[in-house]
C-alpha cells in the first residue's frame, strides 16, 4: 500500500507538471495566434490601402484618356462647324444686302401684295436663320473656351467664364425645365488650369441638372472668403442620405441614383479641385437638394500649381 501511495502521488505530481506544461503551451499558443492575427489584420490593412490606392490610379489614368480624347473630339468639331459657319454668316450677310435692294425698289413701284408677303416672309426666315447661326457660333465659342485648346494649361482665368461655357454645353440637359439663378459676386482672377477647372463645374452642373426629375432650380453663387475663390451650386434635385454623400468621392462608388450614377465625374472634380490647392464639399438631404461648395486659392498660383501637370 505504501508503494502504490508513492507511486499514485508520483503519477499525480507528473499529471500537475503536464498541466503546467500544457498551460504555458496554451498560453503561449494563445500569443502566438493573437500576433499572427495581428499581422494579418495589420497586411490586410495595407491591402485594402493599396486596393484602394490602385483603384483611385486606375480611375484618374481612365478619367485622363478620356479627357484627352474629348480634347481632340472638340477641336476637329470646334474646326469643322468654324469654317461652314463662316461661309454661311457671309451668305447670309450678302442675302440680307440683296433682299434689302429689292425691298427699297418694290417699295417704289411695285403694289402687288404677293411680292410684300414674299419679301415678308423672306425677312422672318432671315431673322431665324441670323439667329440660328448666333447660336451655332456661341457653341463653338463655349466649346474652344471650355477646352481651352488654344491656350497654357496654367494662366489666370476668370471663374465665371467657365461657368458660363459649362451651362452653354449643358443647354440640352438643362432646356426650360430648370431655371439657373446667377447670384455673381465680385471674385478675382484663378491661376489654374482653367480645361480642368471647367471640367469641375460642368461634372457638378450636369450632376445636379440629372438630379432633378422634372422641372426646377440651380442656383450658382460667387464669393470671396479669405483669400479663396468660392463657387456655390445649389439644386433642388433628389439629394442624397449621409452615406451616399460619405462615400460620394470614391471612385467605386456606385448606385442606381442619379445623384451618383455617372461613375468618374465628382471623383474627377474632387482630385481635380485637390490637386489646385482647393476644397470640394457636399451637403446634401435626401428630399431636400444638394450644395456643392468649391474653395480655389486666389493669387498668382497655388502652392501645387506651378510646374506640374496636376492629376485629373
Amino acid at each position: 500500500s505504501v508503494y502504490l501511495a508513492r507511486a499514485f502521488a508520483r503519477v499525480n505530481r507528473n499529471l500537475e507538471s503536464a498541466n503546467v506544461e500544457l498551460e504555458q503551451y496554451s498560453h503561449g499558443l494563445e500569443e502566438k495566434v493573437g500576433e499572427r492575427t495581428r499581422e494579418l489584420h495589420s497586411k490586410n490593412a495595407e491591402l485594402e490601402s493599396a486596393l484602394k490606392d490602385l483603384k483611385r490610379t486606375q480611375g484618374e489614368l481612365v478619367q485622363t484618356e478620356k479627357m484627352a480624347s474629348l480634347a481632340k473630339l472638340v477641336a476637329g468639331v470646334a474646326h469643322e462647324l468654324r469654317t461652314p459657319m463662316g461661309v454661311i454668316k457671309s451668305s447670309h450677310q450678302t442675302l440680307v444686302r440683296a433682299v434689302g435692294k429689292l425691298g427699297r425698289r418694290g417699295e417704289q413701284g411695285s403694289t402687288d401684295p404677293d411680292e410684300w408677303k414674299a419679301f415678308d416672309a423672306i425677312e422672318k426666315a432671315s431673322q431665324v436663320l441670323d439667329e440660328g447661326v448666333n447660336r451655332v457660333n456661341s457653341v463653338v465659342n463655349s466649346l474652344e473656351g471650355f477646352a481651352r485648346l488654344d491656350r497654357a494649361e496654367y494662366q489666370t482665368a476668370d471663374l465665371h467664364e467657365g461657368i458660363e461655357s459649362a451651362l452653354v454645353l449643358l443647354q440640352p440637359t438643362i432646356n426650360d425645365r430648370i431655371r439657373v439663378v446667377r447670384d455673381y459676386g465680385e471674385i478675382p482672377s484663378v491661376y489654374c488650369a482653367p480645361a480642368q477647372i471647367n471640367q469641375v463645374f460642368m461634372h457638378v452642373l450636369r450632376n445636379g441638372a440629372e438630379s432633378i426629375d422634372g422641372s426646377g432650380e440651380i442656383r450658382i453663387r460667387t464669393f470671396e472668403n479669405g483669400r479663396m475663390a468660392c463657387v456655390e451650386i445649389c439644386d433642388t434635385g433628389s439629394g442624397m442620405d449621409d452615406e451616399r454623400v460619405r462615400h460620394a468621392f470614391d471612385f467605386d462608388f456606385t448606385s442606381s441614383s442619379a445623384r451618383v450614377r455617372l461613375g468618374f465625374s465628382l471623383p474627377t472634380a474632387y482630385n481635380i479641385v485637390r490637386d489646385h490647392d482647393g476644397t470640394i464639399e457636399i451637403a446634401s438631404r435626401p428630399g431636400e437638394g444638394t450644395t456643392v461648395t468649391i474653395r480655389l486659392p486666389v493669387g498668382r498660383r497655388a502652392a501645387g500649381g506651378v510646374g506640374r501637370v496636376p492629376t485629373r
